[in-house]
């Protein structure tokens, strides 16, 4: 048998085998219908590939001396890993070239047997050896897409070769990432020539190579990647989000509806790539204008002289109150704790080393490296709506992926073979509202599930599984108080039980009717004027907190807290607008300037000015770093921003210090005693809550105090009927009829009427299931409503302005739940 080593055979052999084998591709080039002379530049160009691929790997020669080369299929395999890394590729590499865009475009007729994995390391300007020609990038991906066959599938092997030969382990370098960046940047990689095996391989291959970041780590590799795809610009950013996206959807449709998405790997690689563009975005915000930059330069400035040991008690979203408990201390108790604050601080830091030691802070070491917080980012290079994937959240089923989150090492032991412990909890960036309050939702029965069983073990049936308060409609607010301090004292964490609320002297079973009464006229007493715990402003609609206030009211403020907190576990909307800069406070952020916008859109609107002034028309404003505000009766009360602000002049140079502290007393600093007491509340009842680690500002708000947007046709459309009525009964479509003339206000105002609020829940309207059911023949009776459980009770009037009249009367003089 002749032997295979070349060494051994005649040099005419190798000659004859090497014309045997041009003569057969210039002849396959030919009958695709290549020119003669292209079919030979190709035969030679493959010939020399082929060659290659002999002399990297001479086990793969065939007998008649090296006819035998691998094909797209063997050198694009779907091995990984650095064995696959160190048994192929060869000891000594060559230096590889370097190709410019005009290059790789002039030589695609020949890129199926051209390696070009090359051009996602090397793809450079001429002018620069450093620097990336994006542009000649996207070029080249155009070309490659419009020239299809032969070319695409050249870039697709190149892909699938590049991705485990960039992450052999010595091979990991700033240059390697940013390779993976220019590859992620075709804008076609979500279509069907990549999405495969390139794309999931080369996700796969990223999240399965790339050690997770560490908070010992001083240089980790995650960071190399983020900043890599920091370096984007928006739109290149944006079109890898939505390749990603693509490719996601896709998935979701393509796997068997039985199988949960968070088990797919998949899409658990593209979802743990997604994080990366995710964090990149939070990274590298837009260029902002010249006055938006010296205006952050002195924040930077001002954030940066902080105290070590600020720095340290605001580490964490949850330790606010706890740290303002240690500062009490710190002074010998100078603040003058009353018992119960003091209880109140003692079980808020308790709580918190607690969860300290659990490792409950659900903090992403990532983030802490990179120092993002997408709590302080209003404006990430993309909008975080881009990021939220809805065939997801569809398809995610939530119950199933909270147990993989509570049981990562497989629940009772058990586990199945494809189970991957992933969780979307701790990607967030990619659920919407609706499924962020769903984990909220098994979170909290968890734990009260936890507190039955622990009653049950004790032999103590005593307790019950809800949070029950008895009080007076005439004195709401103490009564309140009093019964919450006392659950404080005895059993914090009833706070996250059912609430159930009962007043004196009244009848019925609190099924969520008497509840969102019970907010109702609690708010609205709070909400009074004369309290002077807020001001209304009719431009925004927001309700503010007093900077200007002249009675202790801090008890009232930790009650309004902890309303926030109960409603939130027992799904009830608030009947108070609070801008979006007091939710993105009790998440742990801080309000700065541009939070004024909204908030505050006047002062806003006259600071920008300022900014954007020259320095003659800022020094004639006569301005001085005080601000002056009207208390409860409407008198000014001026405040110094500063030491002697009141005899220090703005001019052009500290104009952006003025507007830095401007925005922090309006935001911070003035309403810092009241705010705290609130916070405090939260706290108490969300404590070792997931609440801070799902929900951004936004999202929080929507929670809290509903959606603002009315989607009244989806109201129709999911409304049902009962005890006789259809949607073709003509009391149903006078109904509906006189709701079409109904102006919002009206509108809301029937909401409110028959579901106790006129408030939109997260995931619309379509959540409430309202019902309209017959109560009766046509009568002179009044409309009436179970709030329970959104229903409202109509008799079957045979005129529509009968109708008309006696569903307003019954709105006007209606009163919450005491309607039934």
């Amino acid at each position: 048998m002749e032997s295979i080593s070349s060494n051994a055979r005649p040099q005419n052999s190798r000659e004859d085998a090497t014309k045997r084998l041009f003569k057969s591709i210039y002849e396959q080039f030919l009958k695709d219908g290549l020119a003669p002379d292209a079919a030979c530049a190709k035969a030679i160009q493959e010939l020399k590939n082929r060659t290659k691929d002999v002399n990297r790997n001479p086990s793969k020669a065939g007998p008649s001396g090296g006819e035998h080369v691998p094909m797209e299929s063997d050198s694009a395999g779907t091995v990984s890993g650095e064995n696959r890394v160190q048994k192929e590729w060869p000891k000594i590499e060559l230096p590889l070239p370097i190709f410019y865009a005009s290059e790789l475009i002039n030589r695609l007729p020949e890129a199926k047997y051209y390696k070009t994995h090359v051009t996602y390391s090397f793809l450079q300007e001429p002018k620069s050896s450093s620097e990336v020609d994006w542009d000649g990038l996207r070029r080249f991906y155009d070309a490659v897409e419009e020239q299809g066959g032969a070319a695409e599938r050249a870039v697709v092997r190149a892909i699938r070769e590049f991705r485990w030969k960039m992450f052999a382990k010595d091979n990991r370098s700033l240059e390697n990432y940013e390779s993976v960046v220019m590859t992620f940047v075709n804008p076609h990689i979500a279509s069907p020539a990549y999405l495969e095996n390139a794309l999931p391989e080369l996700c796969e291959t990223l999240t399965d190579n790339i050690p997770v970041a560490l908070e010992s780590e001083e240089n980790c590799e995650e960071s190399k990647l983020v900043k890599a795809f920091a370096k984007l610009n928006s739109q290149d950013l944006l079109q890898i989000v939505q390749n990603l996206q693509q490719a996601i959807t896709i998935r979701c449709v393509e796997i068997d509806t039985d199988r949960d998405v968070h088990k797919d790997a998949k899409i658990i690689s593209y979802v743990r790539t997604m994080r990366y563009l995710f964090l990149a975005a939070l990274v590298d915000p837009e260029p902002m204008l010249d006055w938006k930059a010296n205006l952050q330069s002195n924040l930077d400035i001002v954030n940066s002289s902080s105290s070590q040991e600020q720095t340290e008690n605001n580490e964490m979203d949850v330790d606010a109150p706890a740290a303002e408990a240690a500062e009490n201390r710190n002074n010998g108790g100078l603040n003058e704790q009353t018992e119960d604050e003091r209880v109140i601080d003692e079980l808020l830091r308790s709580n918190l080393l607690n969860q300290v030691a659990s490792g409950g802070t659900m903090t992403d070491p990532l983030c802490k490296k990179l120092g993002v917080n997408w709590i302080s980012v209003n404006r990430p290079k993309i909008p975080y709506s881009e990021f939220v994937n809805e065939v997801i959240n569809n398809a995610l089923r939530v119950e199933r992926d909270f147990i993989n989150l509570r049981y990562p090492d497989g629940l009772f032991d058990e586990a199945e073979e494809d189970d991957t412990r992933f969780s979307f909890f701790h990607h967030p960036f990619m659920l919407n509202t609706e499924r962020k309050t769903s984990f909220l939702f098994y979170d909290s029965r968890e734990k009260q599930v936890m507190i039955r069983r622990n009653v049950e073990f004790l032999g103590a049936m005593r307790e019950l599984p809800f949070l029950i308060i008895n009080v007076s409609r005439n004195n709401i607010i103490q009564d309140t108080l009093l019964q919450l301090e006392m659950v404080i004292q005895d059993d914090p964490a009833a706070l996250q039980k059912q609430f159930v609320v009962q007043f004196d002297g009244e009848q019925g079973i609190d099924e969520g009717g008497v509840s969102k009464e019970f907010f109702t006229l609690l708010l609205g007493e709070i909400l009074k004027p004369d309290y002077g715990m807020f001001q209304y402003n009719e431009d925004t609609g927001y309700h503010q907190f007093n900077p200007v206030q002249f009675q202790d009211t801090e008890k009232e403020y930790l009650l309004l807290g902890m309303l926030l907190g109960l409603a939130i576990y027992n799904s009830i909307n608030l009947d108070i607008n609070l801008s979006t800069c007091i939710f993105k406070k009790l998440l742990g952020g801080k309000g700065e300037f541009q939070d004024l916008e909204f908030a505050h859109p006047d002062v806003y609107r006259n600071l920008t000015q300022l900014l954007e002034a020259d320095k003659d028309t800022v020094e004639s404003m006569c301005l001085t770093f005080s601000v002056t505000l009207k208390d409860m009766f409407g008198e000014p009360v001026e405040f110094d921003l500063c030491k002697n602000g009141r005899e220090r002049d703005v001019d052009g140079l500290n104009k952006f210090e003025f507007v830095e502290l401007y925005a922090d007393f309006l935001l911070n600093k003035s309403i810092d005693k009241s705010f705290n007491a609130f916070r405090k509340g939260f706290f108490l009842v969300t404590q070792r809550s997931p609440l801070r680690a799902l929900f951004r500002p936004e999202e929080l708000e929507a929670i809290v105090i509903g959606q603002r947007d009315y989607d009244w046709d989806e109201l129709k459309r999911t409304c049902t009927y009962d005890g006789g009525f259809s949607a073709a009964h003509e009391s149903i479509k006078a109904f509906w009829s006189v709701f079409d003339e109904m102006d919002e206000g009206e509108r809301r105002k029937l909401l409110e009427f028959y579901t106790g609020s006129d408030k939109v829940p997260v995931g619309g309207l379509a959540r409430l299931k309202t019902k309209i059911q017959r109560s009766g023949p046509d009568s002179d009776r009044l409309p009436t409503a179970h709030t329970c459980f959104n229903i409202l009770l109509l008799p079957a009037y045979s005129d529509r302005e009968k109708l008309k009249t006696k569903l307003f009367k019954a709105m006007e003089n209606a009163k919450g739940f005491g309607m039934i």
